[in-house]
């Protein structure tokens, strides 16, 4: 699995989720909650398996805001 390409989904999807309506926000405040949760125990399956170079170096994007 691509890390760096699933945080980008990640950030993807909270930056459409800032954009919906109000009655719309609380299921994609569940979807983003699980994202970040997949992509957090990914980055740290990456860290456990001495892939740690991903970690310290720093992402070739922006971070979120």
């Amino acid at each position: 699995m691509d890390t760096e390409a699933t945080i980008r989904r990640t950030i993807a999807l909270i930056d459409q989720c800032k954009r919906l309506k109000p009655g719309y926000k609380s299921s994609c405040e569940r979807l983003v909650s699980q994202a970040v949760g997949f992509t957090l125990s990914l980055v740290r399956s990456a860290g456990e398996m001495g892939v740690k170079k991903f970690l310290e170096d720093t992402p070739p994007f922006e971070p979120y805001q």
